[in-house]
């Protein structure tokens, strides 16, 4: 009886050791995984900050832009501004001919190829006023556009910094997960010392049964 018990005890230690070295390669397994794991979540922090960085060079030429588009602003009100000045000088003229077109009728003749000049002038000086207002409506539009491409910058620097979060919240499983296997690890280990510390016993046994 004796030895059939030791027998018993014998078979079970050695599914005991089946079953550590079964838990060990499980623990290998997840391991790997863990590994796998943190690798992708490295990965996808360096594609979050190659994100980042593009989101920052996009803000940049975005200033850029809007810089360009303030200094085309700056520049269509000068122009405005001359056109205006223009203008006042062509009225000035303009009264200045119909002054002398009364005062002297001898140079009526000459008071009308100036008065048709100075039209001339006036028509000139119109047309630049509304090229003016144009150039100021595309600085406008410009700048727009440029608000427009900081916003959606901003939007992706925004999505980039999700991204890093996400990345970090990922290596910080990733590092937990490596750290329940290692405590699995040391369980199969503890398990494997025990089956063998129960084969050892079975053999003690067996030996004693003989």
């Amino acid at each position: 009886v004796m030895l059939l018990a030791a027998q018993v005890m014998l078979l079970a230690g050695q599914v005991m050791l089946l079953a550590a070295q079964v838990m060990l390669l499980a623990v290998q397994v997840m391991l790997l995984a863990a590994q796998v794991m943190l690798l992708a979540a490295q990965v996808m922090l360096l594609a979050g900050q190659v994100m980042l960085l593009a989101g920052q060079v996009m803000v940049l030429a975005a200033q850029v832009m809007l810089l360009a588009g303030q200094v085309m602003l700056l520049a269509g009100q000068v122009m405005l501004l001359a056109a205006q000045v223009m203008l006042l000088a062509v009225q000035v003229m303009l009264l200045a001919a119909q002054v002398m077109l009364l005062a002297a009728q001898v140079m009526v003749l000459a008071a009308q190829v100036m008065v048709l000049a100075a039209q001339v002038m006036l028509l000139a000086a119109q047309v630049m006023v509304l090229a003016a207002q144009v150039m100021l409506l595309a600085a406008q539009v410009m700048v727009l556009a440029a608000q427009v491409m900081v916003l959606a910058a901003q939007v992706m620097l925004l999505a980039a910094q999700v991204m890093l979060l996400a990345g970090q919240v990922m290596v910080l499983a990733a590092q937990v997960m490596l750290l329940a296997a290692q405590v699995m690890l040391l369980a199969g280990q503890v398990m494997v010392l025990a089956a063998q510390v129960m084969l050892l016993a079975a053999q003690v046994i067996l030996l004693a049964a003989q």
